[in-house]
């Protein structure tokens, strides 16, 4: 049994929190440099991506 399964079994789920860098793009597509031979990335369903308010990281 893998983590995702264990996850589902468990009702589980991860956030993951970025501040409010310009570096962090919101993931919209595919990077440019993506190798289009493989196979596309996997559909994360149980990780949030959570981005921080402006100037919130220096109270954390």
């Amino acid at each position: 049994m893998n983590i995702w399964e264990n996850l589902k079994k468990q009702g589980r789920r991860i956030m993951l929190i970025t501040d409010n860098c310009p570096s962090y793009p919101l993931p919209t597509e595919l990077p440019q440099n993506y190798p289009v031979d493989t196979s596309p990335p996997p559909v994360l369903q149980y990780v949030t991506l959570y981005n921080l308010p402006k100037n919130t990281t220096p109270f954390l």
